[in-house]
């Protein structure tokens, strides 16, 4: 076992699940050498999803409970060991995590800043979305747009010369895959990626909602912290 694999899989709580599907991608990103060593980071490492994108805003890195602490509000080993955040999904701290329902299952869910609930049915679907190409995750009111549509919504659909006259600064370059990734979903999952989330995500539960059949939100809903 390669050492970022390792090191990730010994982060999980004890006894949870780790679908297949992640355990090989843990491996295959310690292959690609997409690990890295960054200081501030809770001591934490972080492992690129491309070589190519160094904004940092998508990136696998071990779990720190004290993260799931902080999202159950709880000190229960019994409550805050059935959630584990793994995967930073955008800027404003958006996380994918593990979470252990009450049939003692694993889930993909999504902590967000305004959304949370089950983010994917499974694995191979949470490695599909992120293969699809979009600069963060943060936002799933823009699932329905391609990355390509969501750039130029920002930048405008003008060439780059005219873009740095009216904001006397280079336009940003368009969005690209990351395509050893795609790659390796592809073949190791018999699978496609998607132009779109919305072809993978069913409706991330809102919040702030009155009421939800979301299971993640209808358990983090019952949480003290919501007392």
């Amino acid at each position: 076992m390669t050492h970022y694999a390792e090191k990730m899989l010994a982060s999980f709580p004890e006894g949870m699940k780790i679908p297949d599907a992640l355990v090989a991608f843990f491996h295959w990103l310690d292959t690609q050498n997409l690990y890295r060593d960054f200081d501030g980071n809770n001591g934490n490492a972080r492992a690129l999803i491309d070589a190519a994108r160094d904004n940092y805003l998508l990136y696998a890195a071990p779990v720190n409970m004290e993260d799931a602490k902080s999202w159950t509000q709880s000190d229960d080993p019994a409550v805050y060991n059935r959630l584990a955040p793994f995967f930073r999904l955008g800027g404003n701290g958006t996380h994918a995590a593990l979470w252990r329902d009450d049939a003692g299952e694993t889930q993909i869910v999504i902590l967000g800043s305004g959304s949370t609930g089950v983010l994917t049915a499974n694995a191979v679907d949470f490695l599909r979305l992120i293969a699809i190409g979009y600069e963060e995750y943060s936002f799933p009111d823009q699932y329905d747009l391609t990355p390509m549509e969501i750039y130029e919504e920002e930048y405008g659909d003008g060439d780059a010369e005219e873009y740095e006259e009216d904001y006397g600064e280079p336009k940003p370059a368009p969005p690209a895959p990351p395509h050893a990734l795609r790659d390796w979903v592809c073949r190791t999952f018999d699978t496609t990626i998607p132009d779109r989330a919305s072809d993978i995500v069913r409706e991330v539960a809102d919040m702030d909602a009155d009421t939800s059949t979301d299971p993640f939100w209808i358990w983090e809903h019952s949480l003290d912290k919501w007392t």
